[in-house]
Parts: C-alpha cells; sequence; structure tokens
C-alpha cells in the first residue's frame, strides 16, 4: 500500500511539473508578447519648490528575455528625493508571488562617467525563473523645483495597452506643455479643491523598435514634454517664455562664476599674439594640454560651472566648467566670447519653438569678423576651427546678459572630412597580400580617428587597423605601424603601416579572385524602404577615397571587365578606374556621402543609392595566366 501510494504521489508530481512546463512553454511561445497594461504617471505641484510624481505600471512579463521590464530607477540629487518604492510580482491567478524587499534595492553613487558626485542612483529589478507573471511596481518621488518637471514618454520596447499623464497644479502656477506623435489635447478642468487638472491618455500603442542610424529625436515618438513659464533654482528666479528669458536667468546663474580673481593672470601672457585667431588658437591648446574632462555633479544638479579660480586649481572639470575656464583665459588676453548651452546631436535636437532645459552640453563661442569659433572645451583632439559631428547643425542657445538667442552652428561639407588611403598591394604566390599603405585623415574623421587612437596601447592600435582591413581576410598581421601628427590637432592624421593579410585571393582552378576595394568599406544595413518609419542620420558627411597599385604575380593579368560606371544622386557619387598595367593593375574609388540628415519620405532614394555603392564597392578581378 505504502509503495502503491509512493508511486501514486511521484505520477502526480510528474504530471504536476509536465503541466507547469507545458503551461510555461505556452507563455513564452513568439506569439504571446510581454507588455505594459498600464502605466500611470501623476504630477502633483504643491507649489514652485515642491513637485509630488507618482510613476505606477503594470507589466506581463510573459519571456525569461523580458524579466527586465521589472527594472526600476531613481537618481536622487539635491533636487530629487524619494520618498518610496514598491514592487510585487503576482502569478497569472493574482497570487502574489514575490515582493521588493530592502535587500533588492541597490544604491550607489559612482557612475562610469563621473569623479564625483553628490548623486545617489537607487535601483532594483524585480524577477522571478517562471514565466508568466505580472509585476506591479511604484515609485513616488519629490521635486524641490518645478524647473525639474519631468517629461512624459511611456513608450517602451513592449507593447503598451494604456497610459495616462495627469498634472495637477495645486498652486496656480504657469505650465506650458508639447505634445509629441500622434496624442490628443488634454482633459483640462477645476476639480472640486480649485485646482486645476490635466489629463492624458493613449491607449494600444506598438512596442517601439529601433532602426539603423534612426535620428536621436524619433526615439521620443509619442508623449508630451512639459516646461514651467516661470521657475526658480536656488533662489533664482528665471523664465522659459522665451529663449531670451531663459538665457538671461542662466546668465545671472553663472555670471559670478566666469571672472579669475585678480592674483590669477594666465591669460595676460597671450596678449602679446597680434593675430587673434592665432591668439585663440594657442589659449585653445593650452585649455587641451593643462586640463581634462571629468563629470563632476555638485551644487545644483550640474547646471552651475565652478568658480574659474577653483577650475584653474583642480585643473579638471565638466563642459561647463571648462567652456567658462576658457571664456576666462580669452577675457584676459582681450578676446571676448560666450557660453552657449548645447543638446548634442546624439541626443536629439532643441526646438526653436519650445524654450526649455534641453540640454546637456556647454561650448564657448568667439565672433570674428570673418568667422565665428565653435569651442569644444572638453575634446583634446578637435582643431580651434572645427566643430565636432555632434554639435554640426545644432540649435545652440547663445547666452549674454540682455541678448541670448538660439543660434544654429554650421554643418561640415563631405570634402571636409576625407579618409584617402594609398597603397602598394603585392599578392604573392600563396595568395597572401603584402601591404604598404598610408591613410590620411581631415575633419571629422581626423577628430573621431584621434580620439580612439589617443586612448589605445601600440597592440591595441595594430588591432584597430587590423580590423579595418579584416573583411577581406580571415588572418591579418600587422608588422608595422607608424602614426604622425597625432598630438598635432591642427594638422591632417597621418596612419601608415605595412600588413600581410593570409588568404586574400580566392582560387578558382588557375584563376585568382580579388576584391579591390581593400580599407573603405561601404557598410550599409537599412531597412527596406517599405519598413522603415524614422528619418535617419549619418554621424558626419565624408568623402572616402582609395588608390592602390596592385602587383599581380608573374604573368598574371585581369581577365575580366568592370563596370565602371558612376553613381551620381543628390545624396552623393560613387566612381572607380581601373588602369591595366603591365605587371598589374591601379584601382581607385570615390565615394562621397553627401547628406547627413536623411527625412523618411527621401529614405526610398537613400536606400537605393547606398545599395547601389555597396554593390558597386564589391566588384572582383579576375586573374589568371
Amino acid at each position: 500500500m505504502q509503495n502503491l501510494l509512493n508511486l501514486t504521489i511521484k505520477h502526480f508530481l510528474f504530471l504536476t511539473l509536465l503541466w507547469l512546463f507545458w503551461f510555461n512553454d505556452l507563455f513564452t511561445q513568439n506569439d504571446t508578447e510581454s507588455r505594459i497594461l498600464q502605466s500611470i504617471t501623476q504630477v502633483t505641484v504643491k507649489h514652485e519648490k515642491k513637485v509630488i510624481v507618482r510613476d505606477y505600471q503594470e507589466v506581463l512579463i510573459a519571456r525569461k528575455a523580458d524579466v527586465y521590464l521589472g527594472y526600476n530607477m531613481l537618481r536622487e540629487t539635491d533636487f530629487v528625493e524619494l520618498i518610496d518604492m514598491k514592487a510585487v510580482i503576482y502569478d497569472m491567478s493574482g497570487k502574489v508571488r514575490k515582493e521588493l524587499k530592502d535587500k533588492d534595492i541597490q544604491k550607489s553613487s559612482v557612475s562610469y562617467t563621473s569623479l564625483y558626485n553628490e548623486h545617489n542612483t537607487i535601483s532594483y529589478i524585480l524577477s522571478d525563473p517562471v514565466v508568466p507573471y505580472i509585476v506591479k511596481k511604484e515609485k513616488i518621488y519629490v521635486l524641490k523645483s518645478l524647473f525639474f518637471m519631468p517629461n512624459w514618454d511611456p513608450h517602451e520596447d513592449v507593447p503598451l495597452d494604456y497610459a495616462q499623464l495627469e498634472i495637477i497644479l495645486e498652486q496656480p502656477v504657469a505650465i506650458k506643455y508639447l505634445n509629441i506623435g500622434y496624442i490628443n489635447e488634454p482633459s483640462i478642468i477645476i476639480d472640486d479643491n480649485g485646482h486645476k487638472r490635466y489629463k492624458w491618455e493613449i491607449q494600444n500603442i506598438s512596442g517601439y523598435s529601433g532602426e539603423y542610424k534612426s535620428a536621436p529625436e524619433s526615439r521620443f515618438q509619442i508623449g508630451v514634454k512639459c516646461m514651467p513659464i516661470q521657475f526658480t533654482l536656488d533662489g533664482f528666479k528665471g523664465q522659459a517664455q522665451s529663449w531670451q528669458d531663459f538665457g538671461t536667468w542662466y546668465y545671472n546663474l553663472i555670471k559670478d562664476q566666469i571672472n579669475f580673481s585678480p592674483d590669477i593672470n594666465i591669460g595676460e601672457p597671450f596678449k602679446s599674439i597680434s593675430d587673434k585667431k592665432e591668439r585663440i588658437r594657442k589659449i585653445y591648446g593650452s585649455l587641451q594640454e593643462k586640463t581634462r574632462y571629468v563629470q563632476i555633479y555638485l551644487g545644483i544638479d550640474g547646471w552651475r560651472p565652478h568658480h574659474v579660480d577653483q577650475i584653474h586649481q583642480a585643473k579638471y572639470g565638466d563642459c561647463k566648467d571648462l567652456s567658462v575656464y576658457m571664456l576666462a583665459m580669452l577675457k584676459q588676453a582681450g578676446i571676448e566670447g560666450y557660453p552657449a548651452l548645447v543638446l548634442t546631436r546624439d541626443q536629439g535636437y532643441v526646438d526653436r519653438d519650445f524654450p526649455s532645459n534641453n540640454f546637456n552640453h556647454m561650448i564657448a563661442v568667439v565672433f570674428m569678423p570673418d568667422d565665428t569659433l565653435y569651442l569644444e572645451c572638453t575634446s583634446k583632439v578637435t582643431p580651434v576651427d572645427d566643430l565636432h559631428a555632434d554639435i554640426e547643425g545644432v540649435n545652440i542657445l547663445l547666452v549674454k546678459p540682455e541678448q541670448s538667442t538660439l543660434i544654429t552652428t554650421p554643418v561640415s561639407t563631405a570634402d571636409m572630412n576625407k579618409s584617402v588611403f594609398k597603397a602598394t598591394a603585392r599578392i604573392q604566390p600563396d595568395r597572401s597580400l603584402n601591404i604598404e599603405g598610408q591613410v590620411t585623415l581631415t575633419g571629422n574623421q581626423a577628430i573621431d580617428a584621434r580620439g580612439i587612437l589617443k586612448s589605445m596601447a601600440s597592440e591595441e592600435r595594430k588591432k584597430w587597423i587590423k580590423n579595418k582591413l579584416s573583411h577581406k581576410s580571415g588572418d591579418v598581421r600587422i608588422n608595422s605601424l607608424v602614426i604622425d601628427s597625432l598630438d598635432n590637432n591642427d594638422s591632417n592624421l597621418f596612419i601608415n603601416f605595412e600588413a600581410n593579410l593570409q588568404y586574400f585571393a580566392k582560387k578558382a582552378g588557375n584563376r585568382l579572385i580579388i576584391e579591390p576595394c581593400l580599407y573603405h568599406k561601404i557598410d550599409f544595413k537599412g531597412e527596406n524602404p517599405e519598413d522603415r518609419k524614422m528619418p535617419l542620420l549619418n554621424s558626419t558627411s565624408f568623402l572616402n577615397m582609395d588608390c592602390i597599385q596592385f602587383i599581380f604575380p608573374m604573368d598574371y593579368k585581369v581577365k575580366n571587365k568592370l563596370n565602371t560606371d558612376s553613381i551620381t544622386s543628390a545624396f552623393g557619387s560613387y566612381s572607380m578606374e581601373l588602369s591595366i598595367q603591365d605587371n598589374g593593375a591601379l584601382w581607385t574609388s570615390k565615394f562621397v556621402l553627401g547628406n547627413r540628415y536623411v527625412s523618411l519620405d527621401k529614405y526610398s532614394g537613400y536606400y537605393e543609392f547606398m545599395e547601389a555603392c555597396k554593390q558597386k564597392s564589391l566588384c572582383k578581378l579576375v586573374l589568371s595566366k
């Protein structure tokens, strides 16, 4: 009887486990999606210095790959304070499976980019190994200035059933908003307490899906941007009715930080340089040589720079610190410059019609009779008269005492950003290739390469150049590498190397087949036009050229004919030529990408152009005796 009972128990447990595995598998099939069931954000403005935010979500987690949806975090500062964090996991019958405990919550004031800050990141991820389940999570926090009123972006990479934003004004403060995407105007009522309430609702939104080189601003697809018209930050009253208003407030915030004490005369010695641009170049070079960029969040959430005397002593600072330090040196040298607030292009685009605090960076600007210099003070590799790609073609707020204004930075042309590869390439009888080559870089291509190479040790630099060639061979050996002008930002960058590519030529009977495009690979992975939903943003426009003298094994000749017709469009061009010689051939190519930004309505033409150029660059030469 006992044996029968044990057998029955084992059989029951087996069936139970089998059912659990089947149930779990059912909810992890491709046709069962994780999703946000509801997302509720309530912003209650008690007064100008107290805003309470409640974020609540219910999330169905149907796949193990989506357990990250149980994540929540808040960054505490002097102006942001956590009141409460809660989270509970329920099974599909509504039974509590797990609750958030204090030990699950992580706290850290360290980040990868900051030397030190007064911020405290509080986070957790509550998950369970058995799916499906529902996690309900909530955080409540207080903002100590209306200046930090949050935007509402409920869109995530899983479907959203329902989302709501409610703003409750318990005091008669003035706010403005900007609807993003297909969202209706809010309902606006006065409740029984006389409080003004705004409410936005959205339903049945598909999950966000990123696309190849999508323009950053397109990632905010549906939601609401919010900004108070009047605010106070650390005792400084300001307005965001216009860009001039916001710039005036910011000038008043920083004006006491940007002048050296009488005993510091670091800019005085540069006065002896008569040419104004050369004087600026020398001061900028001194800044790059003697200071370093470090994010330091102190004071009013990183908005106000340290006093320039402190920066002079420390020799490091964030973008605001180094920009005002540069401006203070320029002033001592008899040159007037201005700070400018920036949203870098990789983070989006500042809307001219919606004055707000939507900035993440600062630069220094100097106007000259025939030029304007936009000085990126955090970079050790940018020339004085060249912009980094991230601050090209962006709206920046030029901060002046009474005349702050939004201006647009210039955009470099393709021929300013060149990469020119010249090489002698000898094909060996064993099908390997010996290369003696030089790459010459200018503009943004030089800036990017300098930034990468200066941070690398010798072997890492060889690996970097090896990766440029490895798409043509499974085994690349860099025998020598010499980089000229690495520390001279005002010069072109020259990279000289010798390399060996094993198995470069493919063998087919008595023939050798090679792809002559050795260095400048056209790497385009854009979606088909019918699948594309967002505009495209390249990091920069550019011009790539190759000039390769191939030397063939004895008696080998080119046996096929290449189609050397050029490709030309509004987006750029691609051309190549092959000149047959006694012992080899001279192969040249030129690829010009002139359009940095491609709107969605023009993407189809851009796709056709890039695909045609990519296929053209994959041409092959057939060699035989």
